[in-house]
Parts: C-alpha cells; structure tokens; sequence
C-alpha cells in the first residue's frame, strides 16, 4: 500500500497540500496545520515543497472568500499578517528540512529557524505596532472583522454581554491589543511547540525513498537527550536580564518593544531545559527499574504539569526539570559519556 501511495505521488502531494491550507483556514494553526505538510515531506523533498505551495496558494484564497464574507473589498494589514504566519510556520519547516540533509541535529535546525523567524517577524511587529498609519489600518480591518464574527449566524452583539465583557463588545481595540501583546510574547515559543511537536508526530510515519523502499529512522528518547553546557548560559542569561528589568520597573509587564523577543528566548530555553530535566527524571527511573505503569503515571503528570498554562504547578515543574538539567552539568545523574540527541 505505502509503495502504490508513492506512486501516485502527484495526486497525493496535491491532496496534503489541500489539506494542510483547509486546516490553517480552519483556525486550526499548529501541529494539525503541518502535520499533512510533514507526511508529504516523507514521500519526497519535491512532494514536501509542492504541497508547500498548494497550501499557501489555498490559505491566500481563503482570504479572499473571508473578504467577501465580512464584506471587505481589499487586503489589509490582517489580511496580510495572517498569510505571513502561514509563511513564516511554511519558510521554517523548508528550512529545518533543507538542513537535514547537512547532519545537522534536529534542536540545532529548529534554533536556526526560529531565529530566522524572529529576525523576519519582531521587525515586522515593531513597524505594525509604532507606526500609527498601520496601528490605525490594522484597528480598522479588525474592527470590522470583530463585528462580522459577532453577527454571524443572524446573532447581535448585545447577544454577547453574558460571555465577552462589555468593554470588548464596545471598543475592539482593546481585544486587539491583547492579542497583540499575547502574539509578541510567545509568537516564537508557539513556533517552537509546532515545529517540535509536529516533528514528533511525523516520526511515527513510515518513509519512502525514491525507489519505493521503506526506510525507518531511529526512535527519540527523551532519556537520551542532553543539551550542551552553553545553552545553560542562554537560560541564566536571558531570565537574568528579564527578571531583573521587571524588578527594575516595579511591574510584572512586558515594558519596551525589545524585551518581546527576549521573552520568547527565555521561555524557550527554559522549555529545552525542561525536556533535558524529564530525560533525567526517565533515565533515573529505568536504572530503578520501576514498574511501566508507575513511569507512565510519573512522565504523565509532569507532563500535565507542565501544560498547565499560567498555573503556579507549571512554573514549578518546569523550573524543578530545568534545575535539573543544569545540575547534570556537575553530577552525572545518568552515568552517560556521550552526547545520544536525536539526529534525524
């Protein structure tokens, strides 16, 4: 069956790039966004860059047909911005693919693409949100988007009063820029869980090389990975500078355009961290020899933990891993001599 699905590569590169554009349009942007982009990519370079192309020729007709819907008659800033994600999530991925082919690791490839992300987009979000002919053409094109989806389905905005708060029905603006602040302080810690949770999907699905013939990767094992020592500098660093402007300032916001990329870097490096503390905390069991059912249940909760958004139990679990992860530095908590991340 796999062997006939790559005969029909075409017709199949089409359909995944089909899939993919829906999915975005959809509102579903993450792992389900890439995931069809992924699969094709297993069938081929060529496949995975046509599929690429389908999808964003289809997220940009979408666009057209949300126009028409909200009675918009020409392309924005919104408009604009959200093809950019899509493409900024598309450029990523290509890139992370394009460097597997150099033996670059996969945490190496996905750090230069998120850096390449950052450099394209902090730019772009620091013009949209200072300049106040585009702050004022984004307010509009969302004003008006705002109302549409208020109204659908025959519905009226007073209809609302009992589930958005009053100010948010009155003046748009002020969702506006909670999402804008919400987009800049995690637009590349949310592309970091895509790339790296979409890839861990994907690495279940067989994959065919040119001749037909299955090839299968090596397995991930989160008790092998291991970060380098300079990442522990980027972590102390990054939080260093960030905790101490916030108690410089006296507030718990986000103050000044530049402390947004260093957020995301902070965040993310406490996040490898954490990966490097539960492959500790793996290791560690397995050298016990602890039941499966009790590992499952110890790696289960600290994963709930750690998704836990905003709670005082993520940080926590999120900082005891990390610590963790600096402290194998000193101590050799997994009797382990080299360097296992996952390569492929």
């Amino acid at each position: 069956m796999l062997v006939m699905a790559s005969r029909r590569k075409p017709l199949l590169t089409l359909g995944l790039g089909l899939l993919s554009g829906v999915l975005f349009q959809l509102g579903l942007v993450g792992v389900v966004f890439l995931v069809p982009l992924q699969l094709a990519g297993a069938r081929g370079r060529g496949a995975l860059w046509g599929s690429s192309a389908i999808s964003l020729a289809t997220i940009a007709i979408g666009q057209e047909v949300m126009l028409l819907w909200s009675s918009m008659k020409a392309w924005g800033v919104l408009e604009y911005l959200t093809v950019g994600i899509a493409f900024s999530l598309i450029a990523g991925w290509l890139l992370i693919d394009a460097l597997k082919s150099q033996g670059w690791r996969f945490l190496y490839r996905l750090t230069l693409a998120l850096v390449g992300v950052g450099l394209l987009l902090f730019p772009v979000g620091w013009v949209v949100t200072t300049i106040p002919a585009m702050q004022a053409e984004l307010s509009q094109g969302f004003a008006k988007f705002w109302q549409a989806l208020l109204t659908s389905g025959g519905s009226s905005v007073n209809s609302w009063s009992s589930v958005i708060p009053s100010d948010w029905l009155k003046n748009p603006d002020l969702v506006l820029k909670m999402f804008e602040e919400a987009l800049l302080s995690s637009i590349l810690l949310g592309y970091f869980f895509v790339w790296l949770l979409t890839w861990r999907l994907t690495r279940a699905s067989p994959v065919i090389n040119s001749s037909g013939e299955l090839v299968r990767g090596e397995p991930f094992l989160l008790r092998n990975f291991r970060i380098p020592p300079t990442a522990t500098w980027v972590l102390l660093l990054s939080w260093a500078v960030y905790l101490a402007v916030v108690m410089l300032s006296k507030s718990d916001k986000v103050t000044g355009f530049w402390l947004y990329p260093l957020l995301n870097v902070a965040w993310i490096a406490l996040l490898i961290h954490a990966l490097a503390g539960g492959g500790v905390v793996q290791a560690v069991m397995n050298r016990w020899n602890w039941p499966v059912l009790f590992k499952t249940i110890v790696s289960g909760l600290l994963l709930v933990f750690c998704l836990w958004f905003g709670s005082a139990l993520e940080i926590g679990t999120l900082v005891f891993l990390s610590v963790l992860a600096v402290l194998e530095l000193w101590v050799n908590f997994r009797n382990y001599n080299t360097n296992s991340e996952e390569k492929q």
